[in-house]
């Protein structure tokens, strides 16, 4: 590769950041629902979500209202599906950053949407840089790895150190289990 290109590709790395990989497309920017013109707030998984089935994941947002009493829920949603609420918020009307962490099973979602309550609320939500994530804490939001402007190596390279660290947290669960039982040292 050419110099530049590895400079690129050290910048798009650096903006990777550490911790989990983002499940959500494009959710870094401002996404805005008010009571007038109800629209829920949806995201596209970058996985299969069947793949979550059974696994603790994070959901983080950060999120504000203009009157700081709206209350806004989120969960998976499947077409033809009532909505089952996996969490709700009330926000201030300053950007903070909300979290939930919970087991999913919620089989052929199509998308995690965010619902703001149409006739509870009098004002506007606002969102921004949602996370889904497959551990049992939020870390710093981050794009998922297919929403990086890079060279397609990056990629790949986010992805083998996504895949790197489940192997590795893997392992220490492993060691862990074996210690207990009396089999470590």
């Amino acid at each position: 590769l050419a110099k530049k290109d590895w400079e690129k590709a050290y910048e798009d790395l650096k903006m990777l950041g550490v911790g989990g990989r983002n499940l959500l497309r494009n959710s870094g920017e401002e996404r805005i629902s008010d009571n007038k013109n109800f629209q829920p707030i949806d995201y596209e998984f970058v996985i299969e979500p069947n793949e979550l089935l059974g696994k603790i994941v994070t959901f983080s947002v950060e999120a504000k209202t203009d009157n700081g009493t709206d209350r806004f829920q989120f969960y998976p949603r499947k077409e033809g599906d009532s909505w089952r609420a996996v969490g709700e918020f009330v926000p201030t009307t300053e950007y903070r950053r909300y979290t939930h962490t919970f087991i999913y099973n919620v089989e052929d979602a199509q998308v995690l949407r965010i619902r703001h309550y149409r006739y509870e609320n009098t004002g506007t939500l606002y969102v921004r840089n949602a996370k889904l994530e497959i551990r049992d804490r939020a870390t710093d939001w981050t794009p998922a790895p297919e929403d990086i402007d890079a060279h397609p190596f990056v990629v790949e390279l986010a992805e083998a150190v996504f895949r790197s660290k489940q192997n590795e947290e893997r392992i220490r669960n492993v060691e862990n289990v074996i210690t207990a039982l009396g089999g470590g040292s």
